[in-house]
């Protein structure tokens, strides 16, 4: 969101959203498909092998051109966990009955 105010997106935020769910749902299909077709035309260990090539080539793509366009590190010295502590804490219902809490 910071990303989409700092280049003056003018549509809704819904939209947005939306749109990137539609590309991942396609992508999801469109590599399902591909993959049994490769794995079909060759052996099952070849659709992980380029699915691994092709991570480490979105990686390295992320790592080189992507930037963080409209993120503001607070000023000040950095204290790892410093804002850890200030997080709420979740506590799920079974937990009191494996750790058997008081109350």
């Amino acid at each position: 969101m910071d990303g989409l105010k700092a280049t003056r997106y003018q549509g809704t935020l819904e939209a947005a959203f939306a749109r990137g769910q539609m590309a991942q749902g396609a992508g999801m299909l469109i590599g399902t498909v591909a993959g049994g077709a490769i794995a079909q035309a060759t052996n099952l260990g070849v659709p992980y092998a380029l699915r691994a090539v092709a991570l480490v080539l979105t990686f390295l793509v992320a790592l080189i051109w992507m930037r963080d366009v409209g993120f503001e590190p607070k000023a000040g010295r950095f204290r790892p966990g410093s804002d850890a502590g200030r997080a709420p804490r979740f506590d799920p219902p079974w937990a009191c009955a494996i750790l058997q809490c008081a109350g």
